[in-house]
């Protein structure tokens, strides 16, 4: 596009303002010309052609040298992995609806409304080969209480057969075990132990499924009862990453095949809208955000492997928590404190 008129030694206009000027031999014998309808349209369609050819110089690079059977047979293996994901996604979001109505007829009654508290759900799906079935008995339990990490004083999906309270125990229900967990906060502070409301599941067929109260809002003591407030950071990078290693012990027991197996994890937090971020159980840490959460729910999908090495472990809790802290302001949690927090939970120097 010409800038300004030109004009030659006898004041003939040789090029004119805002006019499109190409290269062209439909106009004679002249290399340059005024372009009209259909040199702009032979413009664009070079310009289109010249980008599909940086496509293809592009894939030449990244496929040379595969034959066309391989290549065919890995674009198949990552649509195939696209639908599997979607399929595991739709899973656990039926997982959760299962889970919840459970929950529903478990909490009848305990004189508590689960809408005044935020709770964070947790579906989980192993996906793989293993070396035997299961099925609904004592000894599946029994595997898992085995295997469960223990990493925490409140451990994530413990098994409460050893509970004094009878209603606190694992009980079958249409083949799988449910188990409802209920310590109400109480004004004064306990002497031992603390506030607790969870709701697992575990099904025989590699499901499991958890719903734990936001501990920011189930606390004794002086903060009893203030709900809706803040959402401690430490301690949703530490449960998570307790989430991730629970679920990799309880594959090994069960005897899936590491290599060949991947577990899908889904999260849900709810009533988040108008929290701060705050570290209770830390006091001295800030993480300088001043925005409060402007969504009410967050939720996230993650897949790892089954022998995930402890960097993809913790990368897999900085995906899952993405969602989460982008709800206050877009917040992105430092490589570096995730790290920390996760390593400090699975005991790792």
């Amino acid at each position: 596009m010409c800038r300004r008129d030109l004009a030659d030694g006898s004041g003939r206009s040789v090029l004119k303002q805002k006019a499109i000027y190409v290269r062209t031999v439909r106009h004679g014998n002249v290399s340059t010309s005024e372009a009209d309808g259909e040199d702009l349209r032979e413009l664009v369609k070079t310009c289109i052609a010249n980008r599909e050819l940086d496509y293809a110089r592009f894939l030449t690079k990244l496929f040379g040298g595969v034959q066309p059977n391989e290549l065919r047979a890995a674009l198949s293996g990552l649509q195939d992995l696209a639908h599997q994901a979607n399929r595991m996604v739709g899973n656990t979001e039926a997982l959760r609806d299962d889970s919840l109505e459970r929950f529903v007829r478990a909490t009848q009654g305990v004189g508590l409304d689960p809408n005044d508290f935020g709770f964070r759900d947790t579906a989980l799906l192993i996906v793989g080969p293993r070396r035997q079935e299961w099925s609904t008995n004592e000894q599946f339990l029994n595997t898992l209480r085995v295997a469960n990490p223990k990493l925490s004083g409140w451990p994530i999906w413990l098994v409460s057969t050893s509970f004094q309270r009878q209603e606190d125990h694992p009980c079958v229900r249409g083949e799988i075990w449910e188990q409802h967990v209920l310590n109400k906060p109480i004004p004064e502070r306990r002497v031992w132990g603390g506030a607790h409301w969870d709701f697992s599941v575990f099904d025989p067929a590699g499901r499991f499924f958890l719903r734990r109260v936001l501990a920011d809002d189930f606390r004794c003591g002086e903060f009893y009862l203030r709900t809706k407030l803040s959402l401690d950071p430490p301690l949703q990078m530490a449960e998570v990453a307790e989430i991730l290693r629970t679920g990799q012990r309880f594959a090994e027991a069960l005897g899936y095949d590491g290599p060949k197996t991947s577990l899908y994890f889904q999260f849900w937090w709810s009533l988040l809208e108008g929290r701060i971020f705050g570290s209770w159980t830390h006091p001295g840490v800030d993480f300088f955000v001043s925005s409060v959460a402007t969504d009410n729910d967050r939720q996230s999908t993650i897949r790892m492997p089954m022998d995930a090495s402890v960097e993809q472990l913790i990368a897999g809790v900085a995906e899952a928590l993405k969602p989460l802290t982008h709800a206050f302001g877009g917040y992105e949690l430092p490589d570096a404190s995730v790290a920390f927090w996760v390593k400090q939970r699975l005991g790792i120097s």
